[in-house]
């Protein structure tokens, strides 16, 4: 692959017959084209991007030779380094003239340690739109694994509601004296005389058309544990969406308060999760469907005059736990 920026990935192979790649231990990302009917193709350009921006992109097979034909299903494989979050998948079927044939994208969450695939079909349509048709008819497209439509077709117009699993989460502290960032998979709401943390999350919403009307938004999460004075919890908004587990709190900027109702105080004890309802009024959600993602934070916004710190824990996203059963939600209804 040509590595723009950082290193991204390295390819393995390219192989005929899906399914036919073998990954030794590691983080290999699979991806399986797919389309029936199509004419000849000579090559399929893969370009993989990262959500801080960084990518790689190459030909497969690399130069391939005149007369050359890819017979579908193929399959390729892909080594990553310690990249983590969203890993968004752009495939384009060439033919020998190098004029495009099809054209394929969605996006999957990178799981560390682990071999996983992804499927690709050129016949399933192009661009944005194809991955919101699939996902609305199929249950595959934009990071289909994380979205579930619970009631009505995002192709189909009218209302819907669905469920968004968190893709990625951080936990930063904006208190200079403190620590700057915690890398684990917890969400921390800390507030202190030397540290104030926010749990940030991030959320897919792609499959939102960017003309839609929300009317209800409610954030989900799932307690760890608690210390120290009663809370204020608040639900935080930010414009940075590019941000990874190696960010710092520098790098992600705290913009606004998006929850109505609060401060919300203790939430709600395992095994149930705590509801945390988002503003449709005044915050401009547009914005967010445009790009395809939205950032939310947990923060402990104040301390009660007899506490000197309040500490609230939440599941964040675990990368090797799968089912996720404690990962962030957010629950969305809208209207086309």
């Amino acid at each position: 692959m040509r590595n723009i920026g950082r290193a991204l990935v390295g390819l393995l192979a390219l192989v005929a017959g899906a399914g036919a790649t073998s990954c030794q231990k590691g983080t290999y990302l699979e991806v399986v084209f797919q389309g029936a009917g199509l004419p000849p193709i000579n090559h399929i350009h893969v370009v993989l991007t990262l959500a801080d921006g960084s990518f790689s992109e190459d030909d497969l097979p690399h130069k391939a030779d005149a007369g050359h034909v890819v017979t579908l299903p193929t399959s390729a494989a892909f080594q990553l380094d310690d990249q983590s979050g969203m890993l968004s998948i752009a495939a384009t079927a060439v033919d020998e003239t190098n004029a495009p044939v099809a054209q394929v994208m969605t996006n999957t969450t990178i799981i560390h340690g682990q071999t996983w695939t992804v499927n690709l079909d050129f016949t399933g349509g192009t661009g944005d739109d194809a991955g919101a048709d699939a996902l609305s008819d199929a249950g595959t497209g934009d990071d289909a694994s994380l979205v579930k439509i619970t009631d009505g077709s995002v192709d189909g117009g009218g209302c819907v509601a669905a469920t968004v699993e968190a893709s990625e989460s951080v936990s930063l502290d904006y208190n200079s004296s403190g620590s700057d960032m915690d890398s684990g998979n917890m969400l921390w709401a800390y507030l202190g005389p030397a540290e104030r943390y926010i749990g940030w999350m991030k959320f897919g919403v792609k499959f939102v058309p960017k003309t839609a009307r929300l009317t209800k938004a409610t954030l989900n999460l799932f307690l760890s544990q608690t210390s120290g004075g009663v809370p204020n919890l608040v639900v935080d908004y930010s414009t940075i969406d590019g941000w990874t587990r190696k960010s710092k709190a520098s790098d992600v900027s705290d913009d606004a308060v998006i929850s109505t109702g609060g401060p919300y105080v203790t939430p709600n004890a395992a095994p149930a999760s705590t509801p945390y309802a988002l503003d449709v009024t005044n915050h401009n959600w547009s914005l967010d469907f445009g790009d395809g993602t939205i950032t939310l934070g947990i923060e402990n916004s104040s301390l009660t005059a007899t506490a000197l710190t309040s500490k609230i824990e939440f599941y964040g996203v675990n990368h090797t736990a799968t089912p996720d059963p404690t990962r962030p939600t957010l629950d969305l209804e809208f209207c086309q």
